[in-house]
């Protein structure tokens, strides 16, 4: 005698092991300039919880084309990708960019695009005020080497088209990542990258640091009459004025021998809005300087423009113990164009 029966057995892909992946999210990273963005970290997340297919990194980098792939992914998931770069906080950022901030703030010249807007916000306060001019100045002279509130680089969805511009880059909330919700073919997720401060668009995308070139021609010389110190004194060295016209901004920085010099303070400011906040006192041996305006600003020939103090610790010619440079704030000034 014999006898038989049908037994089954239901397996539940509960971790999408077995499911079929056929779908794909791919895009580019591009400046507002259509400069690709290198060195950008793409995250990935599958929003079921679910672990991502077998090959797929929870991350990609871009490389000098500024694209990047996920494929294949499990149909009927929902992704969200997201980037980030958050390195050389300086690449691009300089004086002439607080030109073109104040100028905003006053409304004497407006941002032409919500992606300057948003480079100006660098405390993320969704607002472009004086206060993001001092944080940026703070970067600009050495005094901070990142920014407190907010990754070197923004990403906004490429298809955002910003509802309340002009006028308002920030309400509502611009999207940062995309989303892909219940996959079931190519998605398409480009992105436009800010670099935070940059406002006139000058940063290296492709490069680890640094920006391009601003082609200027000429110089802003500042005069100062030589003598022998000797130790003990305290000398106060005056900068004075040398075809100072038309003059929005300047940059630089001041490099003197500790060994003979020990700095005291910063005195006899005769330029407009400008003040000890404009000195960066960073080290024994360098000060910074970042000065700007909303208008051009006009000095006579020989006009104290700022003076520093101080004091002598051993014998030596003034020349031969100061110098301006580039070391840490780049030598640069900005003069109105009539073009």
């Amino acid at each position: 005698n014999w006898s038989f029966v049908t037994t089954y057995i239901y397996l539940e892909d509960n971790s999408n092991a077995c499911t079929t992946a056929e779908a794909m999210i791919f895009g580019e990273i591009y400046t507002e300039y259509d400069d690709m963005v290198e060195l950008a970290t793409v995250n990935m997340y599958d929003m079921n919880g679910s672990t991502l297919p077998p090959g797929i990194p929870p991350f990609l980098i871009t490389n000098n084309s500024g694209s990047y792939t996920f494929d294949p992914l499990y149909v009927g998931n929902d992704y969200m990708v997201e980037p980030k770069k958050d390195i050389f906080y300086k690449n691009g950022v300089s004086t002439i960019d607080l030109v073109i901030i104040t100028q905003d703030i006053l409304g004497v010249n407006l941002f032409d695009s919500p992606y300057k807007e948003i480079a100006a916000d660098v405390n993320n306060d969704g607002q472009v005020t004086t206060v993001d001019i001092i944080y940026l100045r703070k970067l600009i002279l050495g005094v901070d080497t990142e920014l407190a509130f907010v990754d070197s680089w923004r990403f906004v969805d490429a298809d955002w088209n910003f509802p309340n511009w002009p006028g308002d880059a920030f309400n509502p909330t611009f999207p940062e990542y995309i989303d892909a919700d219940n996959i079931n073919n190519q998605v398409i997720g480009d992105f436009i990258g800010v670099k935070m401060g940059d406002v006139n668009g000058n940063a290296s995308p492709s490069e680890l640091h640094g920006a391009s070139n601003r082609n200027l021609e000429g110089e802003l010389p500042f005069i100062v009459e030589d003598r022998q110190l000797s130790t003990g004194e305290l000398h106060t060295v005056e900068f004075t004025a040398s075809d100072f016209d038309g003059v929005l901004g300047y940059q630089f920085t001041l490099d003197y021998d500790k060994d003979y010099l020990e700095f005291v303070e910063v005195s006899n400011t005769e330029l407009d809005q400008l003040a000890e906040g404009n000195f960066g006192d960073i080290e024994a041996g360098v000060i910074t300087s970042s000065w700007n305006h909303s208008a051009p600003q006009k000095l006579s020939d020989g006009q104290v423009v700022f003076s520093l103090t101080f004091k002598v610790l051993d014998n030596v010619l003034l020349s031969e113990a100061i110098s301006l440079g580039s070391q840490i704030t780049l030598a640069e000034a900005y003069i109105k164009s009539d073009n």
